[in-house]
This record gives C-alpha cells, sequence and structure tokens, in this order.
C-alpha cells in the first residue's frame, strides 16, 4: 500500500514538473515570436516610409 501511495505522489510531482516546464516554455516561444513580430512590423514602416518619401 505504501508503494502504491508513493507512486502515486511520485506521477502526482512529475506531471506537476512537466506542467511547470511546458508553461515556461510556452512564454518562452510566445515571446520570441511577439519578437520577431515586432521586428517585421518596425521593418515594413521603415519600408512604407521610405516608399511614401520615394512619391512625393
Amino acid at each position: 500500500m505504501r508503494d502504491r501511495a508513493s507512486s502515486v505522489g511520485n506521477k502526482a510531482i512529475a506531471v506537476l514538473v512537466l506542467l511547470v516546464a511546458l508553461w515556461i516554455l510556452g512564454s518562452f516561444v510566445i515571446g520570441f515570436i511577439t519578437g520577431i513580430v515586432k521586428i517585421l512590423a518596425v521593418l515594413a514602416a521603415i519600408v512604407a516610409l521610405f516608399w511614401a518619401l520615394n512619391r512625393l
């Protein structure tokens, strides 16, 4: 009985560790993608600025 409770406890801790790791990794990936989108938006704004200045 004690081994079974210990096994359930170990599995619960393992699931908790996995959830925390996924949360950290997910926030890192979302931050990385957000950074790329911001860089692309700035580059698009610079291109639009030069295009508009060229049309004047």
